[in-house]
């Protein structure tokens, strides 16, 4: 539907944003106007909030397979973007998230956007959702959260200060390959994104003249 002319006149794009593994249903459809995003983390990271069942074991598939996946999609054509959120800090958070990067890079994987996005609180829906279906609660919570418009937020400062970190070890990590995934912000205000460098429009939702 989305690569014919007849049925997408204005060439318009699917944004496709999943946690799943199952790229192999992808396989034969045609990639043109079809963006495939994958929500990704270190896999310490996605085990404090991403939910599990009574055994331990998480409900999302793990880390290697979706960043597999991820790797899969683009050999189908498909334009193959990242998603890094929420960037959550525990201890020793720099350094999980660096080696992430630095290992996806050494793959030779190839996103052309990766957007970020640290922890905020909107509404009760995911807690109530956990509660019915008996999963138990995150095993991290930011310590302090200030109200910012309709969002509860680490305080902006903090933010900026995590973005900037997480922008450089992307840079970094990919720095000597010939190949930079544009980095962006999403659902921050333009000072955020003009006090970490990256005022522009090309997360993840963002326009295309990127």
């Amino acid at each position: 539907m989305m690569a014919s002319a007849a049925t997408n006149p204005k060439g318009c794009k699917l944004i496709l944003l999943t946690k799943t593994a199952n790229a192999h249903y992808l396989e034969g459809l045609p990639a043109t106007n079809t963006i495939a995003t994958f929500s990704l983390n270190p896999e310490s990271i996605a085990d404090l909030w991403e939910g599990k069942f009574d055994d331990g074991l998480r409900v999302t598939p793990p880390m290697d397979k979706r960043v597999e996946a991820s790797y899969r999609a683009r050999e189908m054509k498909f334009e193959m973007r990242w998603r890094v959120d929420p960037i959550l800090t525990p201890r020793d958070w720099e350094s999980r998230y660096w080696e992430f990067f630095v290992e996806t890079a050494k793959r030779g994987l190839r996103p052309t956007r990766i957007t970020l996005g640290t922890y905020r609180e909107t509404t009760p829906t995911l807690s109530t959702m956990a509660t019915k279906w008996g999963l138990p609660d995150m095993e991290w919570l930011s310590p302090k959260l200030v109200k910012e418009g309709m969002h509860y937020h680490l305080a902006r400062d903090e933010r900026i200060d995590i973005y900037k970190k997480i922008a450089a070890f992307i840079g970094d990590a990919w720095w000597g390959s010939g190949y930079t995934p544009i980095v962006a912000l999403c659902k921050e205000p333009d000072e955020v994104r003009a006090a970490v460098g990256l005022d522009h429009d090309c997360c993840n939702c963002g326009g295309e003249d990127c």
